[in-house]
């Protein structure tokens, strides 16, 4: 019995001296359960954008990649390029959760503008028949310039044909890049001069497209129209010219190429 009585002792003991020895239990790494992508919905087509993410339930270094390049690339900073129109997804990995951002890129039409629209076509109705398209042969340049502000997928600005100008016209830009508007224009005289607009971005900073001319006048029946094809017309400036305050300035247009200004002079009597 004496003998038992020692053993249960020394292993009481043991247990006591084996609990006191245990090293404290490690604090568990806090793991992270979600990442917000924050930043802008829109970027301009040749334009960059910040992003930053923030996360819930720890922290760890940021990996950023993005699934349209074509459309939108993003750096290990987090700042996207808008590459082309479209929508890209963009993406922060942190310990194996990702977060993701739906981004739009919208063309750019800020700015001031100048190039040059070809006669691809004309039409002659009623009174204006005669003449008139004579004055328009195809292949025929003419010489264009523009000027827009823009607010997210809102443009507001005008082209100007030659000494013709135009009041502002607000248009939407389109997911893909396009634009359709259509203008007045002063100086006409007797005529009234509308043109159409159907304007395309695929790369910043130079528009294509193409323009209708219709012409009309009170008196005349019918009417003549002048399809034309934009080409070699660039941005200028980012800023939009003032030009809206004083409608009689166009922007300088090369002295070789005939305006419509010298063309309407010419036909009338």
């Amino acid at each position: 019995m004496r003998r038992l009585a020692v053993m249960t002792m020394v292993m009481a003991l043991a247990a006591a001296c084996g609990k006191d020895g245990d090293s404290p239990a490690a604090p568990e790494t806090p793991q992270i359960t979600a990442i917000t992508v924050t930043g802008p919905d829109l970027v301009n087509l040749g334009r960059t954008a910040s992003y930053s993410a923030s996360m819930t339930g720890g922290s760890a270094a940021c990996s950023w990649g993005d699934d349209a390049p074509q459309v939108g690339t993003i750096a290990s900073t987090g700042v996207l390029t808008g590459v082309g129109n479209g929508k890209v997804t963009i993406w922060c990995d942190a310990a194996g959760v990702r977060g993701t951002k739906l981004v739009q890129v919208i063309a750019t039409y800020a700015g001031s503008w100048i190039g040059s629209y070809q006669v691809t076509g004309c039409a002659e109705l009623g009174d204006f028949q005669g003449q008139w398209c004579s004055a328009f042969p195809n292949g025929n340049v003419l010489p264009l310039s523009g000027s827009f502000t823009q607010s997210n997928t809102t443009a507001t600005g005008s082209f100007a044909l030659g000494q013709l100008t135009a009041g502002p016209a607000t248009a939407s830009v389109e997911p893909d890049g396009s634009m359709t508007f259509t203008e007045t224009h002063d100086g006409t005289g007797a005529l009234t001069l509308r043109s159409q607009w159907n304007v395309h971005q695929v790369q910043d900073g130079k528009i294509t497209g193409h323009v209708t001319l219709t012409f009309t006048a009170d008196g005349l029946s019918g009417n003549a129209t002048v399809q034309g094809e934009i080409f070699n017309t660039n941005r200028t400036s980012n800023l939009s010219a003032s030009a809206f305050a004083s409608r009689g300035a166009a922007p300088r247009v090369p002295i070789a190429l005939r305006t419509l200004d010298d063309v309407l002079r010419a036909l009338r009597p």
